[in-house]
């Protein structure tokens, strides 16, 4: 790097002069031979909300979907200046503040991976074609492969096979699950996909290389079982966080509710015995779900007004059923998950067809629902595998 007196320092300052709304211009400051040249980014930012140490913007609120884009903006130009920095030190080559300048406003994003991504994945989630969990999660995956980098500057011409195999044991190395890092590469290959339908690259480097789904180990909860949670409901003392954590867990294992469309389910959502709900996760398609309710599912509900269930964060229930799992004997990973997977399971054992269980689930395609029909073939063959205790 550059070192001695000729050494140009370089970090981010917020300026002194604040707006009628309360933002700052957040600057790009290089320090040469003493002398401050000060380049402005693009960015605005409440000055309090500019963390000077980390040399980070802060949230503004809960859900700020900005400050995550312009933080990463931040760090570009930053890691523009630091590969110019570390060229000229391999080229044995003096810099100027001015080269500095003009190598970050001649910075081209459509050749950078992350700065095209992060524009792709905002466009998709404000066009509401993806939802706002599709978007977290795409933008974790952004995360993660920068991290791997090293740099949030990823030239695509830089995204070889060879680096992508890299990722996938850097993932390994994580301990991820292998279900975990094949939806890693589903997202970074989408996106270079996406790039090489506009041009910006000849090939996917993902062409010829696999990366597929296995089953999990998702074990529905048995008839019995389930018998068992509603007898512990109405028969057994329960801590009041329990008692409605499992009364929430036993009408979605009858309804297959999922656990983001349990929080908003209310009253008014249930005339006579249907519940109608638009499912969170596919709500930007506009499909309206009707649940027709068995009288055990109405019982769960009676007298509730408003919202039918306690609000409890997903981590909260989640650790709850654990406890529930011990109360009953229950020897499995009960998740909420186990609930929906419960109910699938159980509606094809009680004689129920695909075609309504599609329905009924929010399926774009009998082939997803499937699976149910899978997990009720191999409980049949293990309850049939039970004869051949008679001769062991």
């Amino acid at each position: 790097m550059e070192t001695g007196t000729h050494a140009i320092h370089y970090y981010l300052v917020a300026d002194s002069k604040i707006s009628a709304n309360g933002n700052v211009k957040i600057y790009l400051r290089f320090i040469h031979h003493k002398q401050k040249t000060d380049f402005y980014t693009g960015i605005r930012w409440p000055k309090e909300l500019f963390d000077k140490e980390k040399q980070v913007l802060l949230p503004r609120h809960t859900q700020d979907m900005d400050v995550e884009a312009y933080n990463l903006m931040l760090a570009q130009q930053k890691g523009i200046a630091h590969r110019l920095q570390l060229d000229a030190f391999m080229d044995g080559r003096q810099l100027t503040t001015e080269m500095y300048v003009t190598a970050i406003k001649s910075f081209k994003p459509v050749g950078d991976f992350v700065a095209f991504t992060n524009n792709r994945i905002n466009y998709e989630y404000n066009k509401e074609i993806i939802s706002n969990q599709t978007w977290r999660n795409q933008r974790n995956c952004l995360r993660q492969f920068i991290d791997f980098w090293g740099s949030p500057l990823i030239p695509f011409h830089e995204i070889t096979q060879e680096k992508i195999r890299e990722y996938d044991a850097y993932l390994r190395k994580l301990d991820k699950s292998h279900n975990t890092i094949t939806g890693y590469h589903k997202v970074i290959r989408k996106f270079l996909n996406a790039a090489e339908k506009q041009n910006i690259i000849k090939v996917n480097p993902y062409n010829g290389l696999t990366f597929r789904y296995v089953p999990g180990s998702r074990r529905p909860l048995e008839q019995v079982e389930l018998k068992r949670l509603m007898d512990i409901y109405y028969k057994k003392p329960l801590m009041h966080s329990v008692r409605e954590v499992l009364r929430r867990f036993l009408f979605s294992c009858l309804t297959g509710v999922r656990i983001s469309d349990s929080h908003r389910l209310h009253r008014n959502m249930i005339v006579g015995n249907k519940l109608t709900f638009k499912m969170k996760k596919t709500e930007r398609y506009g499909r309206t779900a009707t649940i027709p309710l068995p009288k055990a599912a109405l019982d769960l509900v009676e007298g509730q007004e408003g919202y039918l269930f306690t609000k409890f964060a997903d981590k909260t229930i989640n650790e709850y059923l654990k406890v529930i799992a011990v109360i009953a004997g229950i020897e499995k990973n009960l998740t909420y998950h186990c609930a929906r997977d419960t109910f699938g399971t159980i509606f094809i054992e009680l004689g129920g067809d695909i075609k309504s269980l599609c329905d009924i689930m929010g399926h774009s395609d009998t082939r997803i629902t499937e699976i149910y029909l899978k997990m009720s073939d191999q409980r049949k063959q293990n309850l049939m595998n039970n004869f051949d205790l008679l001769f062991g």
